[in-house]
């Protein structure tokens, strides 16, 4: 996965200066079997990926890789991905990045997740159709800066 000694990012280890921001997705999970089982799948389907453990990193690499969409967990420590998802789309460098939650959770705060981001994924979900979507999603955000 990660490797911050040696500045590299992602299941392929690509160091992150040589990261491609056109295909990069940025996974937020806690749980480092999701966010390797995502990773792979994505890259599978010709994606980059960086990752992030919290909503706080998340953030924080969002801000600086500026990837193309963000698959974000709810349930994680330091910040939750709701409030990181918030933060995201109030700036002005991220507010135009997809942002996938992909969630065990349900209720009250997947309603209010499924309002606020691009797409809502219940975990355990269907990989192909995560990709799918996040090609969708970034053809979708890409057509709105370029018209806007």
């Amino acid at each position: 996965m990660e490797d911050f000694a040696s500045g590299t990012v992602g299941a392929s280890k690509t160091p992150a200066h040589m990261l491609s921001s056109t295909r990069l997705v940025l996974i937020a999970d806690d749980y480092a079997d999701a966010r390797e089982m995502i990773g792979i799948a994505l890259e599978l389907a010709g994606f980059q990926t960086a990752f992030a453990e919290n909503g706080a990193e998340a953030i924080e690499r969002a801000m600086m890789l500026r990837p193309r969409a963000i698959v974000m967990d709810l349930s994680m420590p330091v910040l939750d991905g709701l409030s990181a998802a918030a933060v995201l789309k109030k700036d002005e460098r991220t507010h135009h990045i997809p942002i996938v939650v992909v969630s065990g959770q349900g209720g009250d705060i997947a309603k209010r997740a499924s309002e606020m981001c691009d797409g809502f994924f219940t975990k355990p979900c269907a990989l192909d159709q995560l990709a799918e979507f996040l090609e969708r999603a970034i053809a979708r955000a890409s057509g709105e800066a370029s018209a806007g």
